[in-house]
């Protein structure tokens, strides 16, 4: 969408008697003016923003003062506007906000630490990827007691050996979303604290490729994942160009039975895994979990035999 530049004064005008601005793939054919006054705004979110500098869209969102959500996405971030928000950020320009969504893939750890540091009460943090890591886990530490959603998928740091703590830690979590963990991290990590809040949980187990380590690896996961009895959203998928890691067994002689306690799940994904799954294991998802309408569609590596598996779940009204 492009707004012309005949319309620029009366939309700025505009966005001054909103609570709540949310701007997705717009070209603006001039920057907002000097004295915009945003102060009123609850909510500000640019997201792919075409038209302005990053210092513009940076200057503008600065006005905003009393929102409590920031979301911020640019098609050419680069570390020099990076570096201005994480000023503004360090600074308290945006004191209240508890709810930082950033898509930035040159925001260093230390960049990211200064923001989240910056913040109070955190309820919602998405980085995706940035470099988020050891320093931004050391600020997010002051967040545990509050936050509620975290997403940390395609970081280039690979921060999956935080997860474990960030589970352990967190009693008010209900999303979770990472790309990869390490089996042997989860086996060695404390009780997860989220257990009876977890909604949403999105990360790719990665087992041992020694078949001995890897039976006890999904053993001890199953009876994690068992204990998240209000969860709705299983996606534990295995991205492409990803290392080639063993994925989660979901058949029955593998222990899929431990997760009856799933009543509540309404979607299952796990895309690039490589299963083995028959009739049986289908039926038993159909009785046991009531709620489930999505499911990934690749139940085994037999093309007419997955055929059939995909036929019956359709028939018991799932969707893929």
């Amino acid at each position: 969408m492009e707004l012309q530049l005949d319309v620029m004064a009366d939309f700025y005008k505009a966005c001054e008697s909103v609570t709540s601005l949310h701007l997705c793939s717009v070209q603006l054919a001039s920057p907002p003016p000097k004295d915009s006054d945003l102060g009123h705004l609850n909510k500000m979110e640019l997201d792919g923003i075409d038209g302005i500098t990053n210092e513009d869209q940076l200057d503008w969102l600065a006005r905003a003062t009393r929102i409590t959500r920031l979301h911020w996405w640019s098609h050419h971030d680069d570390r020099t506007s990076i570096n201005t928000l994480a000023t503004y950020a360090a600074s308290r320009v945006w004191w209240n906000v508890q709810e930082l969504v950033l898509h930035l893939s040159h925001a260093s750890d230390e960049q990211l630490s200064d923001i989240i540091g910056a913040m109070t009460s955190a309820r919602v943090i998405h980085v995706t990827e940035t470099a988020f890591g050891p320093l931004s886990i050391d600020k997010l530490q002051s967040h545990f007691d509050t936050l509620k959603e975290l997403n940390i998928t395609h970081c280039l740091s690979k921060p999956g050996e935080f997860i474990p703590r960030i589970l352990a830690s967190c009693p008010h979590l209900e999303v979770i979303a990472a790309d990869r963990v390490l089996a042997t991290h989860i086996m060695e990590g404390p009780p997860w604290a989220c257990a009876q809040k977890l909604k949403k949980l999105r990360m790719f187990f990665a087992l041992s490729e020694d078949p001995m380590d890897a039976i006890q690896q999904q053993e001890d996961i199953f009876i994690r994942l068992s204990e998240l009895k209000c969860l709705e959203y299983l996606n534990v998928s295995n991205w492409p160009g990803r290392d080639g890691f063993p994925a989660l067994d979901f058949r029955l002689e593998k222990g899929l039975a431990r997760l009856q306690t799933l009543k509540r799940l309404v979607e299952f994904r796990f895309y690039h895994t490589i299963q083995s799954m028959g009739i049986e294991e289908v039926e038993w998802m159909l009785y046991h979990w009531k709620h489930l309408t999505y499911i990934t569609t690749t139940l085994c590596q037999h093309h007419e035999g997955n055929d059939r598996l995909v036929s019956r779940l359709r028939e018991g009204g799932l969707r893929s």
